[in-house]
């Protein structure tokens, strides 16, 4: 590779990347003034030391001031000038001390190479990691090399003096970079799960509309066209079929005040107690309640319980449960109207299962035929509870078999 080749490449990799710019802080406006007074001091030891003409080294520490104070503006091209500089400065220096037959040792080349340092180390503040060391090696090549081709034999070990110190420069930078690569890295995961959040807060109170309107109104629409059949045979089952009606959609506005809450809370458990919105908690304690509520609307339904409920039962399966139970009653009210309704749930030390299963009416057909936004509601509620469902047709028989473990989980949302 020619080193034209070379330097393009280098370019190219410089180039990669972003590399934060902008007006240099105070702090950074101390250190420009320290870097300053240093380079005069080693400028003025230089002279003593040396008695090089002053105004080539008057020049050289000008043009290192320029570097290092537009080090936060344009770090990169900042690097590269004051690395020449130096190289320059260093090549100046030996020709003038060759001639006059003294030996060559790193304190001889005086101001360098102090501005390379200081453009290194704020490059390493600004740049990503690749970007500062391909420049910070380069300068250090660059100048460390230059140093060891031109310095007296015994002293060329000097060079890498330099050579460490420039590097060097770059640690506290490129650490600096690190953590706060990771800070970034941190805000985007936290970000990440906020948005998981949000999205499972919009799932679960989409299950939570579904569930509780999805139960009232499919109530609600068979209370409907009961009362509209008796209107005029026996107006009292009528009336009572309209107080159905009155009830059902009272307790869909709750529901919907209910969600609300959720809104506004987070969770039920936020909520505070005196809170006419806050949600009341299924449980399947409730289940009597619930079948006689189907069972109102002429729904034939056999209920059995076996086993004995533990002590303790997560407010999570318990809900999910009842969830369950209350999907595949609507879903039987709406797709097989009038068909039995067998609910069974039996209790084990370590888990719940329930089950429920319908007769289909040839008219109908599957559950599994609609928008299976129930269904779907119910396999993310037993997912989130890691356990398991079975929802399908059997023979002539839509069945639905959840097992719920009961055993403590993390907490997961409803």
């Amino acid at each position: 590779m020619t080193p034209r080749a070379l330097l393009q490449h280098l370019s190219r990799v410089a180039d990669r990347g972003s590399v934060r710019v902008g007006s240099p802080t105070r702090t950074e406006h101390i250190v420009t003034a320290l870097t300053f007074g240093a380079l005069i001091a080693a400028a003025g030891y230089t002279r003593v030391v040396n008695e090089t003409p002053l105004p080539p080294l008057a020049w050289i520490v000008m043009a290192s001031c320029v570097t290092v104070a537009t080090r936060t503006r344009v770090p990169k091209a900042s690097v590269l000038a004051s690395a020449a500089i130096d190289l320059t400065y260093i090549v100046i220096t030996a020709l003038s001390l060759t001639q006059a037959g003294e030996p060559l040792y790193a304190s001889k080349f005086g101001p360098a190479p102090i501005a390379t340092i200081m453009t290194t180390a704020a490059l390493a503040y600004r740049a990503q990691h690749m970007v500062t060391w391909t420049l910070a090696g380069t300068a250090a090549i660059a100048v460390g090399g230059a140093t060891a081709i031109v310095a007296t034999p015994e002293y060329a070990g000097e060079a890498i003096l330099f050579c460490n110190m420039i590097l060097f420069a770059a640690v506290p930078g490129s650490i600096a970079m690190t953590r706060a690569e990771k800070r970034r890295a941190n805000l985007r995961e936290r970000a990440d799960l906020e948005h998981r959040a949000a999205i499972a807060e919009r799932l679960r109170i989409a299950r939570e509309l579904h569930d509780t309107l999805a139960h009232n109104l499919t109530l609600v629409n068979a209370q409907a066209s009961v009362a509209e059949y008796l209107l005029e045979l026996d107006p009292q089952r009528a009336a009572k079929a309209l107080q159905q009606i009155s009830h059902h959609s009272s307790e869909a506005l709750a529901d919907v005040r209910s969600t609300v809450g959720l809104l506004r809370y987070g969770d039920a458990t936020s909520a505070p107690h005196d809170d006419p919105t806050t949600p009341p908690t299924p449980s399947l304690a409730m289940l009597d309640s619930l079948v006689d509520t189907h069972r109102g609307i002429g729904a034939r339904i056999d209920c059995s319980v076996e086993g004995t409920r533990p002590a303790e039962v997560p407010s999570l399966v318990d809900a999910t449960g009842y969830r369950i139970i209350q999907e595949c009653l609507t879903n039987a009210s709406k797709h097989a109207p009038g068909a039995p309704v067998r609910v069974s749930i039996r209790w084990h030390p370590d888990e719940v299962r329930v089950h429920v299963a319908n007769r289909l009416s040839r008219e109908e057909g599957s559950p599994t035929t609609g928008s299976r936004q129930g269904l779907l509601g119910m396999e993310e509620r037993v997912r989130a509870l890691k356990g398991t469902l079975a929802a399908g047709r059997v023979e002539n028989s839509f069945s639905v078999e959840a097992t719920l473990p009961i055993a403590p989980t993390r907490k997961v949302e409803l």
